[in-house]
């Protein structure tokens, strides 16, 4: 495959502001050679027709002028998913190299910080082989023994991690501009802002926060190679120990759900920022969270939306005293919007993120977390066994068990949408 042809495609899909070719033809990603062919053909026709579109100006000119080179990189449509997945890993590998070498500065690597790094990698979309190759040649370089989870198990446990990964780091990359400025994260928890954001915004200093010694330290040891411009400190996100207008992005990535008053954080935030500064917001809609194995699990779905809209009224009985665009809970995400204006910022834009965590599995090992996770929900929320909200969402697991079979194994997991919001301070 010529270079010169993947560099055109490169530059076609940034100016449409896609992340490949795949996503700009709306084709599957492992879409074979003739459908490539055929949606680019169709895609060359709808540019033709949108020369004068001031929207699709210059894409229409530039695939219009380099069509059949573009077209050629879709010929072999699995060399260039691999030449997309290796240049994805080029771009985000620095990072996973900053957070294992501050891991292994002391020489060792413990149970969680292997865990933490795998987790890194896996959100980063660096794939399982090639984290396994990085961590041991650097733990090798300084004879550290490496904790290792084999075969099944490790597959199993990357599969199961986190809800931030590559997608969502573009996103926040997005609404951050690439110039001089402080950063403080509100609720940095193990500080994969840091670790994903300042490789990548060269300029910008980060301070972390979190009411977590433990999550501290660990992203302390990870970020050394950062040196001076991150500074990470024990604490809540209201009061800041910053003076007002001291930074440039205050970043809250589901930092409000369980407070009392999310008023403070917003004011907090307000305070501290310069005119001009960013406030970004990350929080999800619980109910919007949808299920699934191998298809839609539309009776679970609708017995966890009664358990989350049960315990957001209890919520609410709980903080009578605080307003409606103060009260945490689990579906904040679309009223950020809102809560920014009503903190003095102007919104400048709002994205829906969908995190996923699907994956072929057992449906018993899927039906223990359609179990726990509820469950968690309803304890915090002070609903018992015998709860309605509770027995629906036991009937509903055993329904999916008798139906799918004991020995079932299918594509399971679930999908919940993060509303990322921007406001402005003017």
């Amino acid at each position: 495959m010529e270079p010169r042809y993947l560099e055109l495609a490169a530059e076609l899909c940034d100016i449409a502001h896609q992340p490949d070719l795949f996503a700009l033809l709306d084709v599957p990603e492992d879409a074979d050679a003739s459908a490539c062919a055929e949606a680019m053909a169709a895609f060359r026709r709808k540019m033709q027709g949108m020369q004068a579109n001031p929207k699709w100006k210059d894409t229409a000119r530039f695939a219009i002028k380099h069509h059949q080179a573009i077209a050629s990189v879709l010929t072999e449509p699995d060399e260039y998913r691999a030449h997309i997945k290796r240049k994805a890993e080029d771009a985000t590998l620095p990072s996973l190299l900053l957070a294992i070498d501050g891991i292994l500065a002391d020489g060792i690597i413990s149970e969680a910080e292997e865990r933490f790094a795998r987790e890194l990698a896996l959100n980063l979309g660096i794939s399982e082989e090639t984290f396994w190759t990085v961590l041991t040649t650097r733990a090798r370089a300084v004879g550290a023994a490496v904790p290792s989870m084999q075969g099944d198990e490790q597959s199993a446990h990357a599969r199961a991690l986190g809800w931030w990964d590559a997608r969502f780091t573009r996103l926040l990359l997005e609404a951050i501009p690439d110039g001089a400025g402080h950063m403080v994260d509100v609720y940095c928890r193990m500080a994969w802002s840091a670790l994903t954001i300042l490789p990548r915004r060269k300029n910008l200093t980060y301070l972390g926060i979190d009411r977590n010694p433990e999550r501290i330290e660990l992203a302390r040891s990870t970020l050394q190679g950062l040196g001076k411009r991150v500074t990470l400190k024990v604490g809540q996100p209201a009061p800041l120990p910053l003076a007002d207008e001291s930074v440039d992005i205050v970043l809250a990535v589901r930092a409000l759900q369980t407070r009392d008053d999310t008023r403070a954080v917003m004011q907090e935030a307000y305070r501290v920022l310069r005119v001009g500064g960013r406030c970004i917001v990350v929080e999800p809609d619980g109910l919007a969270e949808q299920f699934y194995f191998d298809g839609p699990l539309q009776g679970y779905t609708l017995a966890f939306r009664d358990l989350v809209t049960q315990a957001e009224s209890i919520r609410a009985r709980g903080q009578h005293d605080v307003p409606p665009v103060g009260r945490g809970g689990m579906c904040l995400g679309p009223q950020l919007y809102a809560r920014l204006r009503h903190a003095g910022f102007t919104p400048r834009e709002l994205v829906v993120h969908s995190s996923q965590n699907l994956w072929e599995q057992p449906v018993q090992e899927l039906v223990k977390r359609l179990r726990a996770y509820p469950r968690a929900i309803a304890r915090a929320h002070g609903l018992g066994r015998r709860s309605p909200e509770w027995q629906a969402i036991l009937q509903a697991t055993v329904q999916i068990e008798q139906q799918a079979g004991p020995e079932a194994v299918g594509l399971g997991g679930n999908l919940l949408p993060l509303f990322i919001a921007t406001g402005v301070k003017s």
